[in-house]
């Protein structure tokens, strides 16, 4: 019986074995149980390999565990869910798999406030490699979960000469999200491409195999912009990166894009996103420019129009006050010239009077 089982904050219906079920039974009456609370936890639950139990949390939240039932062992938990007992704890709250801590959920994050930063975040894959060559070893079902998924009982030999090990693991790359492969010095490597968590739970069977340790392993973030930008405050979930100003580079021109891997084509991408930022600003620059000018020159002509008007009139009106007191004056002359004629007449009038 699981009962005190709390995911997300909500409690689970209490789920009982009923005598003579098999586990695989009691792990579907679980999912059951689990999705029923779905809507308040965001997490789905559906049955893996064998009788193990496998949690989502589709909108990339983390998957926390509270068991609050002291009767129930956190031994008899995992072996219940198919998971390693380090992962839970009587009585308190543990984080799983993929989720806030995640290189998935971190990119979101980011890129949510893209349009306000102008700083674009970019998922680095996450790849682990064993700490020596792979050994041999008989794994059983149930002996090695990647991602939840039991990858089942495969024969490995050494160095995985016939690559056996390699085959198991990518046969359930469909669902874990996970695929292997061996490097020059026969060591395992892990490598989700998304960034996704891997979250590796094995029995000493399958470390000796796989030479990786029970752990949940994370991936990268890359911060891409095509201006200046500051990092502040806590970066501990950024893999305490150093808090200053980010300056341009012209390591990743558009010049020297590699699309020969698949890094080479993620940076590519990052590139051609930053030139077209920077042509497209480039452009609202000179077109705001261009605005101002065409403005300005219409401001300019308008002005020189009016000040031309206001000069005629100005002109107009000096030359018609002009105009008059010239014929005023015109006037004025002719009337004392006509009045002097008249007067110089006067004494021949008199003289002939008198003669």
């Amino acid at each position: 019986m699981v009962s005190g089982l709390v995911i997300n904050g909500t409690t689970i219906a209490t789920v009982t074995m009923a005598s003579g079920a098999s586990a695989a039974n009691f792990v579907s009456d679980m999912v059951v149980a689990i999705n029923n609370a779905t809507a308040t936890t965001n997490v789905t639950a559906r049955q893996g390999s064998g009788a193990s139990l496998v949690l989502t949390a589709d909108d990339g939240k983390n998957v926390t565990f509270d068991l609050t039932d002291t009767n129930m062992t956190v031994a008899s938990l995992s072996t219940a869910l198919g998971l390693d007992s380090a992962y839970f704890a009587s009585g308190t709250t543990n984080t799983i798999y993929n989720g806030e801590s995640g290189a998935i959920a971190k990119v979101a994050a980011i890129d949510a406030v893209k349009s306000s930063t102008g700083v674009d975040a970019l998922v680095a894959a996450t790849t682990q490699t064993g700490s020596a060559a792979v050994g041999a070893a008989t794994l059983s079902a149930g002996d090695l979960y990647i991602n939840g998924i039991d990858i089942g009982a495969v024969t490995v030999l050494a160095n995985d000469s016939n690559g056996a090990l390699i085959s198991a693991i990518n046969a359930k790359s469909s669902t874990t999200g996970v695929t292997a492969s061996l490097d020059n010095q026969n060591r395992l490597v892990l490598t989700a491409s998304d960034g996704r968590n891997v979250s590796v739970v094995g029995k000493d069977t399958a470390l000796t195999a796989t030479q990786i340790a029970t752990d949940v392993y994370r991936g990268g973030v890359k911060l891409n912009s095509a201006e200046n930008f500051t990092l502040a405050g806590s970066t501990a979930d950024l893999g305490d990166i150093d808090t200053k100003v980010y300056t341009t580079t012209l390591d990743y021109a558009v010049s020297l894009i590699d699309l020969s891997t698949q890094v080479g084509a993620d940076d590519a991408l990052a590139t051609l996103d930053a030139a077209i930022f920077q042509v497209s600003t480039i452009r609202s620059e000179l077109g705001a420019i261009q605005s101002r000018i065409t403005l300005t020159i219409e401001s300019l002509t308008i002005t020189a129009e009016n000040l031309s008007a206001t000069d005629s009139r100005i002109r107009d009106v000096d030359f018609a006050e002009e105009t008059s007191t010239f014929t005023k004056n015109s006037i004025l002359t002719q009337a004392a010239t006509a009045i002097l004629a008249q007067a110089n007449q006067l004494p021949q009038l008199a003289l002939q009077l008198l003669g």
